[in-house]
This record gives structure tokens, C-alpha cells and sequence, in this order.
């Protein structure tokens, strides 16, 4: 499946190169997304490509792909002692129309929906008490995430052929999370804080906040 989606990215680059080639009223742009590197949820390099229609359309592939596990219990592990590498992807596809507002040559904005998917792993150390005895143990979360969001976004020019892009987005996410190798039990036993409440077993519907940076590239 990940070598699907990356094979669907590079024809998705390839094949509209060759459009605009031919056709001068598409745009083609690849970025990069750096705040993805400072996520302590779901570490990752980021990046997209996009193709502009006559300046105001707008269609951008999103794909990041996590490097390692960086949480504030990650420390507490050694390499021997992890229950599963940790791992993850995020893909998202989003719509975009351009040139909202008139902000003359320097600057541009537009708004967007965005559809998104996260498959993560990773491992989690808990401690709890079992009411007689204090106890640690370590398990894997696999997260599944599918979620919707109205973005707006904010364009500076640096050059142009190079912009600064900065994107706001609110929606709905659905989570999904199932634990793997775990002895602590929700249920019946008390934990000491380690986890959040969206960390827990089940799905659930939530509401979220998305803040984005993109370097963006013309390429033609």
C-alpha cells in the first residue's frame, strides 16, 4: 500500500508536467512542510505537490512519512525493551480555490477542503497501580485517523517562483485506536497519568486544529 501511494505521487508529478508542457494555463508546484518535523505526536518529513488551474483552481497531494518516536516517554525505552518499531504515514487530498481577496502582486490567499489519513504506530510505557500493587508495562497504540477540514491559507511571495505559505485549518477527525502486547487494563486498573483520553481503546469523533507552513517551489 505505501509503495501504491508513492508510485500514485510520482505519475501525479509526471503526468501533469507533461499537461503543462503543453498547456500554459496549469501551474505545478512542490513543497515542503517543516512544522511536520516538530509535531511530538507524529514526527515526520513532509512534503507535497500541487497543480494550479488558470491561477484560481487548485489541487495539492499531501504525503509525510514519520522518521522516529519522539515523545515524552520515548526516553524511558531501550532499543531492546520496544514492544514494535514505531511508524506512520499521513496523506491527505485537498481542493483548493485561489485569489479570495485581492491582495495585490505580493501577496495571495484561498480557501480549501482538505481530506486526510494517518496510520501510526507506536510504543507507549505506562505505569498503574492494580489497587495492591504498583505496576509498569509497555504496548503499542495502532492509530487510524480519517478527517475533514475548511482550511484558509495566506501566501507571501519571496520571489516568483518561491512563496511562503501559511494555511489555518478547522474540522472533524475520526480516531481509531487499538492496543497490541498490553497487560495495564483500563477497566480495572488505575493509571498514573501517562495517557491521554484520546489515547485510550475505541473510536471516537474530534474536533481539531490544524496550523500549517509550506515552502513552495514553481516548477513551471
Amino acid at each position: 500500500m505505501q509503495s501504491f501511494f508513492k508510485i500514485l505521487l510520482c505519475l501525479f508529478v509526471f503526468g501533469n508536467s507533461l499537461i503543462v508542457k503543453a498547456n500554459e494555463d496549469y501551474d505545478i508546484y512542490v513543497k515542503y512542510h517543516p512544522l511536520a518535523l516538530f509535531n511530538l505526536n507524529r514526527p515526520a518529513i513532509q512534503g507535497s505537490a500541487e497543480v494550479v488551474y488558470k491561477k484560481h483552481w487548485g489541487v495539492e497531494y499531501v504525503f509525510g512519512q514519520k522518521y522516529f518516536e519522539f515523545r515524552r516517554n520515548f526516553w524511558k525505552f531501550d532499543t531492546d525493551e520496544l514492544v514494535d518499531l514505531p511508524l506512520g504515514q499521513f496523506h491527505q487530498l485537498e481542493l483548493k480555490y485561489y485569489q479570495i481577496v485581492d491582495f495585490g502582486k505580493d501577496h495571495n490567499d484561498y480557501i480549501s477542503l482538505s481530506f486526510g489519513r494517518v496510520r501510526d504506530a507506536r510504543n507507549v510505557f505506562v505505569q498503574y497501580s492494580t489497587g495492591l500493587f504498583d505496576e509498569t508495562d509497555q504496548f503499542v497504540i495502532r492509530k487510524s485517523i480519517q478527517s475533514f477540514a475548511l482550511n484558509y491559507g495566506m501566501i507571501q511571495y519571496i520571489t516568483p517562483r518561491i512563496m511562503v505559505e501559511g494555511v489555518l485549518g478547522i474540522g472533524l477527525k475520526r480516531l481509531t485506536n487499538k492496543w497490541e502486547g498490553n497487560t495495564y487494563d483500563p477497566f480495572f486498573d488505575i493509571a498514573k497519568g501517562s495517557l491521554f483520553f484520546w489515547e485510550f481503546e475505541g473510536s471516537r469523533v474530534l474536533p481539531q486544529i490544524n496550523l500549517s507552513l509550506r515552502m513552495s517551489f514553481l516548477l513551471f
